[in-house]
């Protein structure tokens, strides 16, 4: 994905090999502006844009931010927050 400025990451039905979840702090819906943030251990996290953590999340670990969006009723469409990015890295 690095050095691409259209790579796009689907999250869905297809893909299982990937963890993500909906925050519990600000529990996302689907129709919210939303962002994943990669964790070290648990894969990618959902918040919404104006969750209680989502400034000191961005501004501490922005490197570690995907832009996401609401892909249909019950999944989420993930890319990179900038071409530069770091690639995405998962724990087995």
């Amino acid at each position: 994905m690095r050095g691409q400025t259209n790579s796009t990451l689907s999250i869905g039905d297809d893909l299982h090999k990937i963890e993500y979840k909906l925050s519990p702090c600000c529990n996302p819906i689907p129709g919210d502006d939303v962002f994943g943030f990669i964790t070290e251990t648990e894969g990618i996290r959902i918040h919404r844009v104006n969750c209680p953590n989502a400034v000191q999340l961005m501004s501490n670990f922005a490197y570690r931010i995907v832009k996401a969006r609401w892909k249909g009723k019950d999944s989420v469409e993930f890319s990179p927050a900038s071409p530069s990015a770091a690639p995405m890295r998962w724990a087995s």
